[in-house]
């Protein structure tokens, strides 16, 4: 079968678990079937404007910039109100809807997978149904009813009464993106959300889990136990929305615990992680690192700490860590809960809460059922597996 997937970002760009689920899932799917990717690429002239193929691993990889007053690439270095300008543009790109056009018609794949397309705009959708091609749209947020894409705790008036602003984007987008024949939700958080607001009303709705790779299952027989002194990660984005200034004030409150808190990933407060290093010996930053070298670190780590600030779908990081055996502590907030069962397989605080975290810490460093928390863990994400995962997709 000849597959059209379509995201935003893809290797070398990226800015979260969706472009990691996304490689995922074409790793797997080209075993079996003829696999395209259609993304965007850097402005480098003129010529960036038109589609150029390349071969990427087995893999036809078609790139463009979709004509804007900046990349999405390149989004964060610039101020609010530049953005919402972006963001308007975006959402209507003729551009976008030009290329992709003529490529499906080109192309002419028997399925298309759409994930994020922020930065290629909505306006894609129109030819994708025009097409009258078979197409699964994968939500990885909330980005068609809060343009930033963060629904931030304290902060989260969208969830119940919108802005001006969110307003005309959930209108805007709920028109431009129409219903996939397929809209699959990693958690049933975002899959609520979105009917509020009468998105997709034709669509077959349904709720499927993230896929994890199959070499990230540790096997069952393993059996892993407590380190001493307690080791404990953080895995992602080093950015205030991920509550890693929350993480490391619940370590201080908590001096004689013996841990070691690892930190991987990048982001805006690559430079607090460092200074804070340097002052406390039991946090360790590693920077970003591959596949690989994550997997090592889950093998060696005994809790993943999950600190969100904002209304997380459903996080990746979260079912990489369980497949592996790791237990979570993660914020209470959007569809996390849905994943970890409190006292079973990790522990859930209240988002923001330096103290509960804190407590949390030092109860989970001396857990006497802490084999049983692994093995649920485990138990908890085997249908994640990508395998399985794209046996439901192509059904």
């Amino acid at each position: 079968m000849k597959i059209l997937v379509i995201n935003s970002l893809y290797p070398p760009y990226h800015r979260g678990g969706a472009e990691v689920v996304v490689q995922t899932l074409v790793n797997e799917l080209k075993k079996e079937h003829e696999v395209h990717v259609l993304t965007i690429r850097p402005w480098v002239g003129f010529s960036s404007l038109k589609l150029s193929a390349s071969q990427e691993d087995t893999v036809t990889v078609y790139r463009f910039y979709p004509l804007n007053i900046f990349s999405f690439i390149n989004i964060d270095k610039y101020p609010f109100w530049v953005r919402m300008i972006w963001h308007a543009l975006d959402a209507i790109n003729i551009h976008s809807y030009i290329i992709v056009r003529r490529f499906i018609r080109r192309l002419k794949p028997d399925l298309i997978l759409t994930h994020n397309v922020k930065g290629i705009g909505y306006s894609i959708f129109l030819p994708i149904q025009e097409s009258q091609i078979v197409s699964v749209h994968t939500m990885h947020d909330v980005q068609m009813i809060e343009p930033s894409g963060l629904i931030m705790w304290g902060h989260d008036e969208v969830l119940t009464k919108p802005s001006l602003i969110q307003w005309l984007t959930i209108v805007c987008s709920r028109w431009l993106v129409g219903s996939p024949q397929r809209v699959i939700c990693p958690s049933r958080f975002l899959k609520e959300l979105y009917e509020k607001y009468g998105f997709f009303p034709q669509s077959q709705r349904e709720v499927i889990s993230n896929p994890v790779p199959d070499d990230f299952f540790s096997p069952q027989s393993d059996t892993k136990v407590l380190h001493a002194p307690c080791r404990f990660l953080i895995l992602g984005q080093v950015g205030e929305h991920k509550g890693i200034r929350v993480a490391i004030e619940a370590l201080k409150l908590v001096p004689d615990l013996a841990c070691i808190l690892t930190i991987v990933g990048d982001g805006a407060l690559t430079e607090y992680v460092k200074e804070q290093a340097v002052r406390d010996g039991r946090i360790q930053y590693r920077g970003r690192l591959g596949r690989e070298e994550i997997k090592k670190e889950l093998s060696e780590t005994d809790y993943t700490i999950v600190p969100s600030l904002c209304y997380e779908n459903s996080p990746l990081v979260i079912y990489e860590s369980m497949a592996a055996g790791v237990p979570i502590i993660a914020s209470r907030i959007g569809g996390v809960a849905e994943l970890v069962d409190d006292g079973s397989n990790g522990y859930v605080v209240t988002s923001g809460n330096a103290e509960e975290l804190a407590r949390t810490l030092t109860i989970a460093a001396a857990n006497p059922d802490y084999s049983t928390f692994s093995q649920t863990s485990r138990e908890k994400v085997n249908a994640s597996a990508v395998s399985e995962y794209v046996k439901k997709l192509i059904s």
